[in-house]
């Protein structure tokens, strides 16, 4: 709690440092976020429901035929996980992982899963040229260059999945690019 009340004290100290203009600041910071959330998301789902169907119509053959024996084997594992979640849980995994390598489905998921990963990264690195464009245009900077500064952030966040992680080396991105310290404090 007194860390909250602490965060929340420094934010409104550095939004009260940028004084004139910082509800302003505030207002567009939000707002392109929120937007940005939207197009994202709706991308993304865009992007799955026309393009996964097409990586899995092959799997989905295989997937069939041992979805029957593989539902009666989960429904009797359900029922002993209510019992003993905690000490039968590995044995569950590892039976999974056996069940898949023994009926081939190994290689079809890996297949289907590196194709969807790359699809992923496809959309980040559009997304990312996109708003790195926009982001240059406005600010009169070749938008290459601030999406070079950028690499050790993404790198950053596709290592470590955690954005909490990724804050300190985007701080120094963005203070590669050029963005003023004053802005970097506040959009922490």
């Amino acid at each position: 709690m007194a860390k909250k009340i602490k965060l929340g004290l420094v934010s409104r100290l550095i939004i009260a440092d940028l004084s004139q203009g910082a509800g302003k600041l505030l207002g567009i910071t939000g707002g392109i976020a929120y937007t940005s959330s939207l197009i994202c998301g709706s991308t993304a789902f865009t992007v799955a429901i026309n393009l996964f169907p097409n990586f899995m119509s092959a799997a989905r053959e295989k997937m069939n035929a041992l979805y029957e024996p593989i539902a009666n084997f989960s429904a009797v594992i359900n029922s002993v996980l209510k019992t003993a979640i905690i000490p039968l849980l590995p044995l569950y995994i590892c039976g999974t992982f056996i069940n898949m390598t023994v009926s081939g489905q190994t290689f079809t998921i890996l297949n289907l899963l590196w194709k969807v990963f790359l699809t992923v990264i496809i959309l980040h690195l559009s997304y990312l040229l996109v708003m790195f464009l926009a982001a240059g245009t406005i600010s009169k900077k070749n938008p290459f260059i601030l999406m070079k500064n950028q690499i050790p952030g993404y790198l950053s966040a596709i290592g470590t999945q955690s954005s909490a992680a990724t804050i300190p080396v985007n701080l120094k991105c963005a203070e590669a690019d050029g963005v003023s310290r004053g802005t970097t404090r506040f959009l922490w």
